[in-house]
């Protein structure tokens, strides 16, 4: 594109686009926690969160928000008896604790005649990654602290990331958030109480999460703009963009290949869609599948199962994941995978709402990041996370590709 090309398209998009004008306006939206500068602060949203949860605060929630909370926690953690019997309880009695001894949120429900004292020590992390040891320094000292209780631990991030501790559960904002907005659809709580809860629901979404509504708009832009979005987004900076690329590109693709010819099996790795902080990448050879093809507004070619390479400050991590689409899809899959163990890998312990991420693995640690931001990469350095990577991928996904085709299952179709 020449830039008289790129000036025009440019204008089309921004001041003729009536697609670009509605996305622009359902973005630029007042949102009190955004003016108070609190988005990217995580005790801000633990505050907000330990408010909302607690019944005797004076926002007239009274422990709907508290059964929203345990409900999403105690479905990742597979627990439906627990849960059942919470939803059956008084729950007025909680205790919601914020930062006791650092942890951001802690609820204690107390001992009765039929059950055991439970506490729940939730870790919230919004854009920051998780510090060394910290995980399991909070869990010894809830241990010490109720050595007769039962124990909970959740890492609460906004897509699901793993923790670096096995007792901890790693759960997703998007299920918080789809049981939150029922407290709000129900109009339930003060006015203005609602009105900062479906704030918060909305600037978390905006934020970091899909938006059914705003990607249908966005598709539409891009159908219609593509030119100049390929202009802007060539230019949009990330730090590690240099990092994801050289994970992703086709010469990466040509290792991981080459790995997995090695192993045997007839496995390939092919891009799906590419975002700005993450690559999606197939398995070609699971398209055969009719479940696979059920996705729902997570990518354009609506698998549901996909790799995810991710890159940024704060680290890379690849994540295999059941994205959002149809329930007996997901479920098909998820059973596919359940039983599967892959060496060094954290696995879900349950099948969530919209977006699970079913394993997940470091590859590469927050300073090791910085310091290829700082540095910039080398060729070598290129060479051996490529290996790294390919390595990885050519000891786990056989594992999957035998579970899958031992499966038997078919998603009916829509």
């Amino acid at each position: 594109m020449n830039k008289t090309i790129e000036a025009a398209d440019l204008s089309a998009l921004i001041m003729k686009s009536e697609d670009f004008l509605g996305l622009t306006n359902s973005l630029d939206v007042y949102c009190p926690f955004e003016a108070l500068s609190v988005a990217r602060m995580e005790i801000r949203h633990s505050n907000f969160l330990a408010d909302i949860v607690d019944p005797t605060r004076p926002h007239g929630f009274d422990d709907a928000c508290t059964r929203a909370l345990l409900e999403t926690l105690l479905a990742s953690a597979g627990e439906p008896e627990l849960l059942l019997r919470l939803h059956l309880s008084d729950l007025g009695g909680i205790e919601v604790m914020r930062e006791w001894r650092h942890i951001d949120l802690l609820l204690r429900l107390p001992k009765t005649a039929t059950s055991p004292e439970i506490v729940f020590a939730i870790e919230l992390k919004v854009e920051a990654g998780e510090s060394t040891g910290q995980l399991d320094r909070y869990r010894k000292i809830v241990e010490e602290t109720w050595p007769a209780a039962r124990h909970f631990f959740f890492f609460l991030t906004v897509r699901q990331d793993a923790s670096s501790a096995k007792e901890w559960i790693d759960v997703g904002f998007a299920d918080l958030l789809e049981n939150l907005d029922v407290v709000v659809r129900k109009e339930i709580g003060h006015p203005t109480a609602r009105i900062m809860l479906a704030s918060y629901i909305q600037m978390l979404r905006r934020r970091y999460l899909e938006d059914p509504v705003l990607d249908e708009l966005a598709q539409k832009i891009w159908a219609q703009h593509k030119n100049a979005l390929e202009f802007l987004l060539a230019r949009k900076p990330n730090p590690a963009q240099d990092l994801l690329k050289a994970l992703t590109d086709a010469e990466a693709l040509e290792v991981m290949n080459a790995h997995l010819k090695e192993v045997g099996g007839g496995l390939t790795i092919d891009v799906d869609s590419i975002r700005s902080n993450w690559v999606y990448l197939a398995i070609p050879n699971w398209d055969r599948m009719e479940a696979m093809h059920k996705g729902e507004g997570w990518t354009p070619t609506n698998r549901i199962l996909l790799i995810e390479v991710l890159a940024g400050e704060d680290g890379a991590t690849v994540k295999i994941a059941i994205g959002p689409g149809q329930a007996e899809a997901r479920q098909a899959i998820y059973g596919a995978l359940e039983s599967v163990e892959l060496e060094g890998f954290k696995k879900a312990r349950s099948l969530t709402n919209r977006y699970t991420t079913m394993f997940s693995i470091s590859l590469l640690g927050k300073r090791q990041v910085e310091k290829i931001i700082s540095d910039g990469l080398d060729q070598d350095t290129v060479n051996t996370i490529r290996m790294k990577l390919a390595a990885l991928f050519a000891r786990s996904l056989p594992a999957l590709d035998e579970a899958l085709n031992r499966y038997d299952f078919e998603a009916p179709s829509t």
